[in-house]
């Protein structure tokens, strides 16, 4: 790659919301094909982590409920497209799905654990397993990059010998410098590396030379004041944003992370595609200085305008080359590692 270059790594989080769950049309598939009609056209590669607990709950309910059967049937049958079409299937672990129940008014989520550190080190060593295999079964394709569910990395100390047995050596939950501040599903990447990857050991956030893990991370963005009041005021009235293609709601932060937010005592945040975040790409790409960007998002959160401007932030920024996170990993292992820069 010349150093003019700039590489664009594009994934999505495949999921349900975590709250009012969503129709599975309008939250995955729908948007999910838009998404895909975009790749064709601009030569687009794509890594979509899929919520492997949600089609293991699937597939054991399936047998006594004819609607999960078929909505089973519609995204194996997606997500075996997307590998065909050449994008990567990657494992993401939402551990909530081991706790929720289907009921006559769809998944109930209360009383769930949400992240893999509320489990024993050999319940998530099981967890990771089982996902891993239902992911394979589905796709025809064995994942090898994993991303955390909510970004939560402080379990993956207990889960790194699995998932390196699993051929598993890719790691994408970091986005250097964002912090949120929450009991069940906090996460803080104050100090870690802003660079575009990096070998580790047990912890994304520590790089080493020798690491048997590659890391690559989400770009971060600094989001201003404005947005946070007016995506709480989103979360707090049940407001969906216009035009996005997703009809469930997310669960509410705490107090403590809101207060935050509203002060701006919070503003790094992940690129991404998702409404409203995509705004900022207008912003980011006047500026834009990073030789590869990582830009994330979920099927659930896109409208039709997050396409319109991620063609537009190609276009504006010079991208010039799309990779997945699994084929952009495969350069790190043919080189040394790269000048480490931490954040203060």
């Amino acid at each position: 790659m010349r150093s003019s270059d700039k590489v664009l790594i594009l994934s999505q989080d495949y999921e349900l919301f975590f709250g009012n769950s969503g129709s599975p049309e309008r939250c995955l598939l729908e948007p999910t094909n838009a998404l895909l009609e975009c790749a064709v056209k601009h030569s687009l590669k794509i890594t979509f982590y899929v919520d492997a607990g949600m089609l293991m709950k699937m597939r054991q309910l399936a047998s006594s409920s004819r609607t999960l059967s078929r909505t089973l049937d519609q995204v194996s049958a997606q997500l075996r497209n997307i590998v065909s079409a050449g994008h990567e299937i990657g494992l993401h672990i939402h551990p909530h799905w081991q706790e929720t129940r289907w009921t006559e008014n769809g998944w109930d989520f209360s009383g769930t654990r949400y992240k893999l550190s509320q489990f024993s080190d050999s319940e998530s060593e099981s967890l990771v397993k089982d996902y891993h295999r239902v992911l394979a079964d589905t796709c025809g394709h064995a994942p090898v990059s994993y991303r955390a569910g909510g970004f939560c990395t402080d379990s993956f100390s207990a889960i790194s010998d699995c998932l390196f047995d699993l051929g598993v050596t890719v790691d994408s939950s970091v986005v250097p410098g964002a912090k949120l501040v929450d009991r069940e599903k906090g996460f803080d990447f104050s100090d870690s590396p802003d660079i575009p990857n990096w070998r580790f050991d047990t912890d994304p956030e520590m790089a080493a030379a020798d690491g048997r893990f590659v890391e690559v991370p989400i770009s971060p963005v600094n989001l201003p004041v404005s947005y946070y009041w007016g995506r709480l005021l989103s979360r707090f009235t049940g407001r969906i944003p216009s035009g996005q293609f997703g009809d469930g709601s997310s669960k509410t932060f705490n107090r403590t992370e809101a207060v935050r937010r509203l002060l701006g005592l919070r503003r790094v945040a992940e690129m991404s595609i998702d409404l409203p975040k995509v705004y900022e790409l207008a912003r980011v790409s006047r500026n834009h200085t990073r030789s590869v960007v990582h830009i994330m998002g979920h099927p659930k959160l896109l409208a039709n305008q997050s396409i319109d401007l991620l063609v537009k932030f190609i276009r504006q920024a010079n991208i010039s080359e799309s990779q997945t996170v699994e084929s952009f990993s495969r350069r790190v292992r043919t080189r040394p590692l790269a000048g480490q820069t931490r954040r203060r």
